[in-house]
């Protein structure tokens, strides 16, 4: 349970963004903050180094339909791409839904997840929160206890965007050479040729 409320309310066997009960982030000691410290120097040139990587990999899968890359703000003064997303829409696809894909992506050595399960109101430190905190609640300014489940119907592009769309890879992969973003590039493409067979095995196998 300390463990739990030390890293944002976390369970060990949950997923990553499924939060248990109400956190904190306190998982940074002093030695981790002094080698992060010393890197920073380093933060703009690897901000180049994704930003680079991440044009180039949007331009060599180009010819491949239903991926959609965010769209950066007008007014942003610099990306640094934390986290590599795109939205999978699904065209061309051969109505092969996400999750397959996801799959066939990580047996090619792609890292890719669904990123976010559900939307943060369907998490267990919202939906459990006048079990796990009773009248402790109102200090975090809850004045009632709200059915958070309502959401589901005022959010429908997150609702989309969890259960079908939203495809998640590390960051780390946009630090690498051209030659590695090539590589990520040949993964999708590998995929999505094989899309047809990828659906035919699924259906045999449902």
């Amino acid at each position: 349970r300390l463990w739990s409320y030390r890293n944002c309310g976390r369970a060990k066997t949950g997923l990553w963004y499924e939060h248990a009960r109400m956190g904190h982030n306190h998982r940074l000691g002093e030695f981790q903050g002094a080698v992060l410290r010393s890197q920073l120097n380093r933060l703009a040139a690897q901000c180049r180094t994704r930003q680079r990587n991440y044009d180039l990999f949007l331009k060599k899968t180009a010819g491949i339909p239903g991926l959609a890359a965010r769209k950066p703000r007008p007014d942003a003064a610099q990306r640094c791409l934390s986290v590599f997303i795109l939205t999978f829409t699904g065209e061309g696809w051969e109505g092969l839904h996400r999750d397959v894909v996801l799959e066939a992506l990580r047996a090619e050595g792609v890292p890719a997840t669904l990123g976010y399960g559900w939307a943060n109101y369907r998490n267990p430190a919202f939906l459990n929160m006048q079990k796990e905190l009773g009248h402790r609640a109102f200090a975090f300014g809850v004045k009632q206890f709200p059915d958070w489940l309502q959401y589901a119907e005022r959010c429908p592009a997150t609702e989309r965007a969890c259960r079908e769309r939203a495809l998640f890879m590390p960051h780390a992969l946009l630090l690498g050479s051209e030659a590695d973003t090539q590589m990520l590039a040949d993964a999708f493409a590998k995929v999505y040729e094989h899309r047809a067979e990828l659906k035919q095995r699924k259906q045999g196998g449902a």
